[in-house]
């Protein structure tokens, strides 16, 4: 990846986002972050020059711009990828509360990612990396003696709703791409 090559984060204003953006602009690359409301513009500014340890390169301003763009929204994503060469689709909706129907979580990671995908096919990005969140569930202990550090054998597994998304994406974003290549 040339350090001239525009390069799109997605959810700029998330964990994975803001790390991503910090990265790439360490690296010398100009940055186009999305954010749904541009009003966070400055708050997202200043935690990813924290992420960089608080220095900047003179120009690392210059080269981060913001665009605002929803997932639940199919306008303007084609204007938000062109001219970028890659793609770092790292946003998702995470809600604070886990909603009692797993569609109202997949269907917008879904929604969204196929928005991405389909204006970074358009717009003929070279590289397009879609990221997911899963979280391990951390061991009960149960007390001392056989059943010490058991998890849940007592019960069937089953995913957990968010981590459902990734594997929709997945298979879509298979189909999109088929017949172009891998890369």
């Amino acid at each position: 990846m040339g350090e001239d090559q525009q390069v799109l984060v997605t959810g700029g204003s998330g964990f994975l986002g803001g790390w991503c953006v910090a990265e790439l602009l360490r690296r010398g690359h100009p940055v186009r972050t999305t954010v749904r409301d541009l009003s966070r513009e400055a708050e997202v500014r200043s935690r990813v020059m924290n992420l960089r340890g608080g220095t900047a390169e003179a120009d690392a301003d210059d080269r981060l711009s913001f665009v605002a763009a929803n997932l639940h929204d199919d306008s303007g994503w084609e204007q938000v990828v062109d001219g970028c060469e890659h793609v770092l689709h790292v946003a998702s909706p995470f809600p604070l509360v886990q909603p009692k129907d797993p569609d109202e979580l997949i269907v917008p990671a879904r929604d969204g990612t196929l928005r991405v995908l389909r204006a970074a096919l358009k717009a003929g990005a070279s590289r397009v990396v879609v990221t997911s969140f899963g979280r391990r569930r951390r061991r009960q202990r149960r007390g001392i003696g056989e059943n010490a550090g058991r998890v849940g054998l007592d019960r069937p597994r089953r995913p957990e709703r968010h981590c459902l998304c990734p594997l929709e994406d997945d298979r879509r974003a298979r189909g999109l791409g088929s017949g172009r290549g891998a890369g």
